[in-house]
């Protein structure tokens, strides 16, 4: 399971996957239905790090959508509070 968290309305996206490499698929759709449901598209991305976010294929989504990733520090649960409480 893969979770996205609007920070701003704190809507919370659970996204089943089979395989970590669904991640691609689920961030699309999360991409898409955040245009959708707010009429912005989405600008920041703020993840933990992990190879998923980092790799080439998450690169090439965040380029084509125009989105600037944000990376937590590593092992600090503070700087990714919202969703270490969700």
């Amino acid at each position: 399971m893969a979770f996205y968290i609007d920070h701003k309305s704190r809507f919370v996206y659970a996204k089943p996957l089979q395989d970590k490499s669904d991640n691609y698929q689920a961030m699309l759709e999360v991409i898409q239905d955040v245009k959708a449901r707010s009429g912005k598209p989405m600008r920041f991305f703020k993840s933990d790090g992990d190879g998923i976010f980092t790799g080439k294929e998450a690169a090439a989504v965040f380029s084509q959508y125009a989105i600037r990733h944000i990376q937590s520090a590593p092992g600090d649960s503070a700087s990714n509070d919202i969703a270490e409480r969700t």
